[in-house]
């Protein structure tokens, strides 16, 4: 109740004690008035008015103003009845019971903030439900009646009411705990007492005046007390609540004197630190801080000391363990009911795991600035209009623009015009999400005019809603890969020139050696001549057969391993060999891509042409894929006669078979050029089984919209 008077008077800084000083001095007029002039104390009791008025307002004030208000009534009594003494006795009496008053109403407003622990003590004896519902009204009953019965006493032997201010005791005791009843229990203790004086045979018309007046001030002040008891009565409740809130915080309350004396602790400290209540309580705050910054806490008071309210800040504590905390530190100035600052009051938020995911962060941040300042590769972060935003050392040594130059330039500033322009399609799926990664190889512009070949990868960074924010590249120098493949590319294009020269010339000698074997006359031969003659023949064949290999196969490893289409290689490839009536079955999940040398198109033809001619029987091929562990198998089955169990392995060994012998034997090579591997896994007589094995990494189904290769 005190603060909220102090915050009634903060808003009503002049009313107030404007009324309160107006109402005092009509009282002190009025009762001099009527002293003066009627020579009777009927009006006194209107001091009480301003008496109640001084005890809820300013309680630490209405001892005082009710003392003066005692002394400055009495003064007026003795100035006119000096000579009466019965008259100054009354008036004695009704000064003593100014005081009396002023200090009941004054202990009961400066109870109120200690109610909850006074009413917390009473309920560790008495059941909480029956001090207002049982003792509060005995008492109350039984104070009134007492009072009844002395007015009743001395109106019967003296003929005079003397004793009626007691009867204001009931009357606030009741405005106080039941405010809401104040009026009506006031309306009956005035007619009880109207009563009590009607039915004493000895009362005068003087005492009937008198008593109507006093009931009439009963009424008044048990209206003014009910009013402000009504007013002031949800203070408890508030109290209540708000402890409630600092006993439930989950952080951390604590009060603390100008010293650094902690006097307060809640539970939401307990848990933050480990100390109880009465573990801390009374000791220095400086029990929760490192020694190293102890300075800190000098620092906080003196703020605290100027009024001033700390918010915010953030500091290093310790728990009652030694463990070692981040806290958020609000400490708020408390002020006495005069303004001035005697303590502060203390919130502090735990931010540890907030500290450590910085510092985590911090660490994320640090190790990748440092993978970004020394990596080799280029890496580079860009708008999504493909503007630069970020790059990092490598990137502007390979350019050879500055960076601050860079970062008013885009990627398609420095990339070759020649470039074609169809990854366009595969960017917009990348920055909507379809694709993961999108990668190529380009051709830059450096700032000297030169080329710079770069392998481009390109992921995307997107905000929490999944808007895209950037994209991320990385960008790898394979100038010079690209110089040795061009290099090697010219002296392949040479060698095969020469290759087909030499294939030229030594066809032009077989094509004389076959006229000049034919033109001999055999007949005339010895049967050893005919026989050499025939070795000639077969050699000769032999020589061409190679010959038409090596045509067929000059082209193996020379390109660069491409992905590719199995579907569409093996549509190529039915289309080559002679199927007949055998129906081949294509089986394979749309998109399977192998990444492989360009020649792996043989390797189907040779599998569907050795089926066809060795299988007998055989009426269907069959093209599927399935998963195995980390890698995936392309399988080749059909239902011709197989291969026997002692053939499974030498098929794939140069010059075995019955016609070229290197079908299988190169198409093993030319798989073999990017790790892919086969073998023969079918049972004999139930037909051939091939299982293409491709490694993780060479495998892969595209999009149904993306492009084959």
């Amino acid at each position: 109740m005190v603060d909220n008077m102090t915050e009634l008077r903060q808003d009503n800084r002049k009313l107030i004690p404007a009324s309160i000083a107006i109402i005092a001095v009509a009282v002190i007029v009025l009762n001099f008035l009527f002293i003066w002039l009627n020579h009777t104390l009927i009006f006194d009791p209107l001091f009480y008015v301003p008496i109640i008025l001084t005890a809820y307002y300013y309680p630490k004030r209405g001892v005082v103003f009710a003392l003066g208000a005692a002394v400055l009534y009495l003064a007026m009594v003795l100035a006119e009845f000096h000579q009466s003494m019965d008259i100054v006795i009354t008036g004695l009496g009704h000064a003593c019971f100014f005081i009396i008053i002023g200090f009941v109403l004054t202990y009961l407003s400066i109870w109120s903030p200690h109610e909850l622990k006074i009413y917390k003590n009473l309920a560790d004896s008495v059941d909480p439900s029956r001090i207002k519902t049982t003792i509060i009204p005995a008492c109350i009953v039984i104070m009134s009646a007492t009072i009844f019965f002395l007015n009743f006493l001395v109106l019967q032997t003296s003929g005079s009411v003397i004793f009626d201010p007691l009867f204001y005791f009931p009357i606030i005791i009741v405005a106080y705990f039941y405010p809401r009843k104040t009026v009506i229990a006031t309306a009956a203790l005035t007619t009880l007492y109207f009563a009590m004086v009607m039915i004493v045979p000895q009362h005068s018309p003087e005492v009937v005046t008198t008593s109507i007046g006093h009931a009439g001030l009963f009424i008044i002040i048990g209206f003014v007390d009910a009013y402000l008891s009504m007013n002031l009565s949800r203070e408890p409740a508030i109290h209540k609540r708000f402890a409630e809130i600092v006993e439930s915080s989950s952080d951390a309350i604590s009060g603390t004197t100008l010293d650094g004396i902690i006097t307060d602790w809640n539970k939401g400290a307990e848990r933050l630190y480990g100390y109880t209540a009465g573990e801390v309580t009374g000791r220095s705050v400086s029990l929760l801080v490192p020694p190293d910054r102890t300075d800190e806490i000098y620092l906080m008071l003196n703020r605290i000391q100027q009024g001033e309210l700390v918010k915010g800040y953030e500091t290093e504590q310790m728990t009652k363990g030694g463990a070692h905390i981040f806290v958020s530190l609000t400490v708020s100035p408390l002020r006495n009911d005069s303004g001035m600052v005697i303590g502060s009051s203390t919130i502090a938020h735990d931010i540890t795991e907030r500290k450590r995911m910085e510092e985590a962060l911090r660490e994320s941040d640090e190790r990748y600035r440092q993978i970004l300042e020394n990596s080799p590769l280029g890496m580079v972060l860009v708008s999504p209009d493909f503007r630069f935003v970020s790059v990092n050392p490598a990137w502007v040594s390979m350019t050879g623009y500055p960076e601050e130059e860079l970062l008013r330039m885009s990627f398609e500033d420095i990339t070759h015009p020649d470039h074609p322009a169809g990854d366009r399609e595969d960017i917009r799926k990348l920055a909507a999400g379809t694709i993961p990664v999108y990668d190529t190889e380009r051709r830059y512009i450096r700032k000297d005019g030169s080329i710079l070949w770069g392998l481009l990868k390109v992921t995307t960074i997107r905000d929490q809603q999944g808007a895209l924010r950037f994209f991320s590249c990385q960008i790898e120098d394979i100038t010079e890969r690209k110089l040795a493949e061009e290099a090697l590319a010219s002296a392949n294009k040479k060698l095969n020139l020469m290759n087909n020269i030499t294939r030229h010339d030594i066809r032009n000698q077989l094509h004389a050696l076959r006229i000049a074997i034919d033109l001999i006359d055999r007949n005339h031969l010895d049967p050893e001549t005919r026989k050499l003659i025939g070795i000639t023949e077969k050699a000769a064949e032999t020589i061409n057969g190679q010959i038409e290999f090596t045509k067929e196969y000059e082209n193996i490893g020379v390109n660069t391993p491409i992905w590719q289409d199995c579907r569409t290689l093996i549509d190529t490839a039915a289309r080559q060999a002679p199927l007949g009536n055998v129906t081949l079955i294509s089986d394979l999940p749309a998109g399977t891509e192998v990444f492989a040398d360009p020649m792996i198109v043989k390797v189907f033809y040779n599998l569907i042409d050795n089926a066809v001619r060795y299988g007998e029987k055989i009426t269907a091929i069959r093209f599927s894929a399935e998963e195995s562990g980390d890698n995936h198998l392309i399988l080749c089955e059909d239902d011709g006669n197989g291969i026997p169990p002692d053939e499974k392995e030498r098929i794939f060994d140069r010059g075995f078979g019955r016609n070229t012998g290197i079908g299988l034997f190169l198409s093993r090579e030319i798989l073999d050029i990017t790790g892919i591997t086969i073998q023969e896994t079918g049972t004999y007589g139930e037909g051939a089984r091939f299982e293409i094995k491709v490694p993780s990494g060479r495998f892969r189904l595209a999009p149904p919209s993306a492009n084959p290769g």
